[in-house]
């Protein structure tokens, strides 16, 4: 029988993927003849394509497996979570893809890049990912059993952000979720809730700079009865940070 492919090799075959979409975008760029380039930009489709890319907004969310990482993906991207639960599970990571938020009034967000990946991908693996994603935009959805995940994605984060400063520059928005707080009891969630805030906060003012406080919003189950006002609650808290225009965190200087 077989081995199950691990989290390793799909994230050697998404880095592969990467590289393969960038280098035939830039051979497609290259030899793009004026005249069809003015074409495509005539088309309705093609002008919105072209304004998502340009001024749109980079997302990225991150976590655990089973956290609900796809399914609030989902909600942004199509309006409605899975009838049934859980959700197809991730098994290799998505093309980058570009796509509109639009919930009415301001809920809206143009988004010019954006990933799903398997929730195995080890902590460092993720926040690698984030140096080609280069968000503004990045959501950490946890559950009440991801403490020790979360000090080993703070950890790769920085790193990942001191040797790329044009990230930490960029990213103008960091949520905490902590999906699926039903599952234990009122006050566990509470005191839960409240270590990963005070964890997370404290691990990253040793490093940066903070613009504010990390938001971190803990939800019951994200399904179709509730979903729709967790992501708009977590979809309100990232446009309010993006009205800043300044970076989250910023490095301390020596």
């Amino acid at each position: 029988m077989p081995e199950p492919i691990t989290a390793t090799v799909l994230f050697v075959i998404w880095g592969v993927s990467v590289t393969w979409e960038y280098l035939v975008g830039a051979l497609i760029s290259a030899t793009l003849s004026p005249f069809v380039a003015w074409l495509l930009l005539k088309s309705k489709k093609g002008i919105q394509k072209a304004k998502k890319r340009l001024i749109g907004t980079s997302f990225l969310i991150v976590g655990p497996p089973e956290t609900g990482k796809t399914s609030l993906l989902n909600y942004f991207m199509f309006g409605h979570f899975p009838d049934t639960h859980p959700p197809k599970k991730t098994v290799m990571p998505s093309p980058i893809n570009a796509f509109s938020i639009d919930k009415g009034g301001e809920f809206k967000l143009d988004v010019k890049k954006n990933q799903d990946f398997p929730g195995e991908f080890h902590p460092d693996q993720q926040a690698a990912m984030i140096a080609n994603i280069n968000p503004n935009c990045l959501i950490v959805m946890l559950t009440v059993h991801s403490k020790k995940w979360l000090e080993e994605f703070l950890a790769s984060l920085s790193t990942t952000l001191y040797i790329n400063r044009n990230v930490e520059k960029k990213l103008l928005s960091l949520v905490i979720v902590i999906n699926k707080i039903d599952t234990v009891g009122s006050d566990e969630a509470k005191r839960i809730s409240e270590e990963f805030s005070k964890n997370a906060n404290e691990y990253l003012k040793k490093k940066f700079i903070l613009r504010e406080k990390i938001p971190v919003f803990p939800c019951s189950l994200f399904k179709e009865e509730n979903g729709e006002r967790y992501g708009n609650i977590v979809l309100s808290i990232m446009l309010n940070q993006l009205k800043s225009k300044k970076p989250m965190l910023e490095i301390i200087n020596d």
